[in-house]
């Protein structure tokens, strides 16, 4: 795989060239990891589907994703009780 371009757009070029579906996929997986404070469920694929589809579909806005994440199912109905039982911290608390 040759790269063009050096440096920072270099990087952003061979990403959107070669690994931008496997760049998506992670950005989506990391996002809802982080927003549950939990590991990932096989039932969470629904949602990272859909986050990315939504992604691509708004042209890869960061508000897209946010607002997939925060209307999901998983992320509504989770309880206070899960960051008490993972140790980790609520989003948006200081550690």
């Amino acid at each position: 795989m040759m790269l063009r371009g050096s440096g920072f757009e270099g990087v952003q070029t061979n990403i959107r060239e070669h690994r931008e579906k496997d760049y998506v996929d992670n950005l989506c997986r990391k996002m809802l990891t982080y927003a549950l404070s939990r590991t990932l469920l096989l039932s969470d694929d629904i949602v990272i589907e859909r986050m990315k589809n939504k992604l691509a579909a708004d042209r890869y806005k960061i508000a897209s994703l946010v607002g997939t994440l925060v209307t999901s199912p998983q992320f509504l109905n989770q309880t206070s009780n899960t960051h008490e039982q993972t140790n980790l911290p609520s989003p948006g608390t200081a550690r």
